[in-house]
């Protein structure tokens, strides 16, 4: 284990020790009676060992409390920045919406000024497509609509057909069982 040290500090009116533990001798540099009994005390009902330990474990508490507080320190200075850059994120995406929406104002006044007014006869050429595209977009979908049912009623066709195939199959297989015409 080593050479031990402690100091024993007693106030003014008394002397002060020094005592050394080895593993097996305790030694004392100072002639004091009283501090020599008390070490022997100490020693012999094991106060010492536990003043040690005690020692020791305060420092390791105080180590640990203050490795605690530094890391609540690093957290929360990560928090703090964490909010101002999320700040200096909605700033910038603001910003850049108002860019945005600049843009497309002056885009708008830049077409009301170059707009011009259609003549009579471009109007007329615009409308007759429109009626011609909707002409046949109602052809289309009536053509679509009789396809359906003409779909339909060729599907129902087959069905019938092939449930009167199968009717006539089981009456021939009846005949060929029973000998005589059951339907």
């Amino acid at each position: 284990m080593g050479t031990w040290v402690f100091s024993i500090i007693y106030s003014r009116s008394q002397t002060s020790c020094i005592p050394y533990i080895s593993r097996s001798k305790l030694y004392i540099k100072k002639r004091d009676i009283n501090a020599y009994r008390m070490l022997e005390t100490m020693n012999s009902t094991g106060l010492l060992q536990d003043k040690i330990y005690t020692s020791i474990s305060f420092w390791i508490l105080i180590g640990l409390g203050l490795v605690f507080c530094l890391l609540i320190i690093l957290w929360a200075r990560s928090k703090r920045k964490s909010r101002r850059d999320a700040v200096r994120m909605a700033e910038l995406d603001l910003e850049r919406k108002k860019l945005e929406l600049m843009a497309k104002r002056m885009l708008i006044d830049e077409l009301k000024e170059n707009a011009r007014v259609p003549t009579d006869n471009e109007r007329e050429k615009v409308d007759a497509i429109n009626l011609d595209s909707s002409i046949l977009t109602k052809k289309i979908l009536h053509t679509m609509e009789e396809m359906d049912g003409r779909a339909k009623r060729l599907e129902l066709g087959a069905d019938t057909a092939k449930l009167l195939r199968t009717m006539g199959e089981v009456r021939e297989q009846e005949k060929k069982l029973f000998g005589k015409d059951m339907g």
